[in-house]
């Protein structure tokens, strides 16, 4: 069976790699203490700031995915 989180909190991002890693350690440092299941995804606008490779990196100890848009960029559709 497929693992189904209760929450998932969805962020656009835009070369955005400067602040992820800290949004990621106090997003989940937060819903520790709701007991519940969660992920971030990370919907990036095709960013050419390592955006891919820091997402790589958080996946490892946090259940982060990362969606990469190279059509219909922009922030209402990203959310």
């Amino acid at each position: 069976m497929k693992w189904l989180p209760e929450l998932s909190v969805v962020v656009p991002t835009f070369h955005e790699v400067k602040n992820l890693q800290e949004l990621t350690e106090r997003l989940f440092s937060a819903l520790a203490n709701l007991n519940l299941s969660a992920e971030l995804i990370i919907v990036d606008d095709n960013s050419n700031d390592g955006t891919d490779l820091l997402c790589a990196e958080l996946a490892k100890r946090f259940p982060v995915r990362l969606i990469t848009r190279t059509n219909k960029r922009g922030l209402a559709t990203a959310v």
